[in-house]
């Protein structure tokens, strides 16, 4: 037996705490009878509990969604082959966007998620080296929870390498097979020096069929670079002159990337929501690229477990209705 909604599982923790309000309920209610003088019907009572109790295991254990595997089948998915390449140098923690710009960010690949169908992606965080945090995948309740450990922590130094990411990017996609190559590159395009256009010129990836899009995040104003060493927050980032760094959403690098990779270029701050922009561009494109997957076939359970729980509740009340009427 296998569970459609684990998640639920934490309403178990109803069946105690209706135990212990049942029982008080029945201790208090005997006091009374006791007080009265009444025929105090213990073993009843405690039936009624036990009834109750069950009952409300069942339902609880109908929203966990119990199934059994009932076989495979073979299907074929269309889809496009995303990386999203995630800038988690410490400039992306300045907040001249709500909250900072990594959150922004977040918020921005948890709407992209929300609008695959199919298409499979996969994150590479970078600053001065990159790394495949997550490979390719169709997974999306997967894919989130990797957005959400996203941090300026994962890679140690300063700086933007845009290239090393590329690259990575570039030869996952070389063992993925696919002929339909998507980049997208989330930063606030703090890089000094332009190797990742030179890198772009000198590869020209046009002829592997990459489309390369980037996501500006923060504003031309910009804000200072929180100092969090040693997970503290030690007031801002200061130069070697002891000003402090003010770091600005640098458009040109990012626009001549896209222009570069035959992509587009898209802002992302308080007022302009940029995913929007890049799933209207990916909507269009042809999704011949297809693959074949095994999926599980299940047989639902839970309404079964649902039912026998609503029905011995209502058994549990009648039944004591009729007592009383006695």
């Amino acid at each position: 037996m296998e569970f459609g909604n684990i998640r639920y599982s934490l309403f178990f923790i109803l069946i105690p705490i209706g135990l212990i309000f049942l029982y008080l309920g029945f201790k208090k209610k005997a006091a009374i009878k006791r007080q009265l003088a009444l025929e105090n019907k213990a073993n009843f009572e405690f039936t009624k509990i036990a009834m109750y109790i069950l009952s409300l295991t069942l339902i609880v254990f109908s929203l966990v969604q119990p199934r059994v595997l009932s076989g495979f089948e073979n299907i074929k998915v269309n889809g496009l082959d995303i990386y999203v390449l995630v800038d988690v140098s410490k400039s992306m923690l300045v907040e001249d966007v709500f909250p900072n710009r990594l959150e922004k960010t977040k918020h921005d690949i948890s709407e992209l998620l929300d609008c695959l169908k199919g298409d499979r992606i996969g994150f590479i965080p970078f600053s001065s080296s990159a790394y495949i945090q997550m490979p390719l995948t169709d997974d999306y309740d997967m894919a989130k929870m990797f957005v959400e450990v996203i941090d300026t922590d994962l890679i140690s130094g300063g700086g933007t390498n845009i290239t090393q990411a590329l690259k990575l990017a570039r030869q996952s996609f070389k063992s993925s097979g696919s002929s339909d190559k998507i980049i997208l590159v989330v930063s606030d395009g703090d890089e000094h020096e332009n190797d990742s256009i030179n890198y772009l010129k000198k590869e020209n990836l046009k002829k592997e069929n990459f489309k390369i899009y980037s996501l500006g995040v923060g504003t031309a104003q910009g804000g200072v670079i929180p100092d969090t060493a040693n997970g503290q927050h030690n007031g801002f980032l200061k130069d070697e002159n002891g000003n402090t760094v003010i770091a600005k959403l640098s458009t040109d690098t990012l626009k001549k990337l896209s222009a570069e990779g035959n992509g587009n270029f898209y802002i992302s701050d308080n007022f302009h929501d940029g995913i929007d922009g890049f799933l209207n561009d990916i909507s269009v494109l042809k999704r011949d690229e297809s693959r074949e997957e095994k999926i599980k076939n299940y047989r639902e359970l839970y309404q079964y477990f649902l039912a026998s729980g609503i029905l011995l509740f209502l058994f549990a009340y009648f039944f004591d209705y009729h007592k009383n009427k006695d």
